[in-house]
């Protein structure tokens, strides 16, 4: 059986270096794989997800 990724194993950061250097295009390329890798996360596994936006709550 395959382990399960978590978001940070998946999630591209920048330092701030960084998004300085990229263009308007690239910062929207980005939102959209963050939240396609996002919502492939939460699709896998809605009880993390649920449980996460309750201790959000908290």
């Amino acid at each position: 059986m395959k382990e399960m990724l978590s978001f940070r194993e998946v999630a591209i950061d920048f330092s701030v270096e960084q998004w300085e250097c990229l263009e308007p295009a690239q910062w929207n390329l980005y939102r959209e794989l963050m939240l396609e890798n996002y919502s492939n996360l939460v699709f896998l596994d809605p009880c993390f997800f649920l449980s996460l936006l309750q201790f959000c709550k908290e």
